[in-house]
């Protein structure tokens, strides 16, 4: 079991040491000398830019998952310190970031009329399906409109048929009342 113990009070430091060093330290050649391969420097410098976060191998990988997603509403969030170096990081990602095709597609999900219980699955290139859906809209409202309007043409010529029907017949009643006058004045049209 553990137990608690009472902060010791702060220690008296008189048993250090104090050491002199010299004002100018001085290192032979051969404690310096190191050696690198011309294999070694090809293989370091191959013309390319490497960039790493040192210990962060992960938040490089999700980071570059994250540009690579092709698509609105998405965001990229760092957290940390300031002064650790996030921003570098993520603008050099992004400096050396080139789109991928992506095997992603889009996937619309459209009703099936022979089988209304088994909907039909589309699938289209990124960014397609929104293309699709916007045009089927405007072709359903443009069915809307035309059939709006024949609706309306068809009331119209519902009504000038009527009209029509109601003038003939008054003037067939007319006619008929003018000829019963002149056959009583024994007259007739021919």
């Amino acid at each position: 079991m553990a137990q608690l113990r009472p902060s010791s009070p702060a220690r008296d430091h008189s048993d250090r040491i104090d050491v002199d060093l010299p004002e100018k330290l001085e290192v032979s050649s051969e404690e310096v000398s190191f050696s690198v391969s011309s294999e070694e420097i090809t293989r370091l410098d191959d013309g390319t830019e490497h960039f790493d976060i040192i210990g962060q191998p992960r938040a490089l990988k999700a980071l570059r998952l994250a540009i690579d997603i092709e698509g609105k509403g998405y965001n990229i969030f760092a957290t940390g310190l300031a002064g650790t170096g996030k921003r570098t990081a993520i603008m050099k990602v992004l400096k050396s970031f080139t789109p991928r095709k992506s095997k992603v597609r889009d996937i619309a999900v459209v009703h099936n009329f022979k089988q209304p219980d088994r909907p039909r699955v589309l699938y289209f290139k990124p960014g397609e399906a929104s293309r699709f859906r916007d045009e089927l809209a405007g072709l359903v409202d443009t069915f809307r409109r035309t059939l709006g309007a024949l609706t309306l043409d068809q009331e119209y010529k519902k009504e000038r048929d009527a009209l029509v029907l109601e003038a003939e017949g008054r003037e067939t009643q007319k006619v008929s009342e003018f000829e019963q006058k002149l056959k009583a004045e024994g007259f007739e049209i021919v």
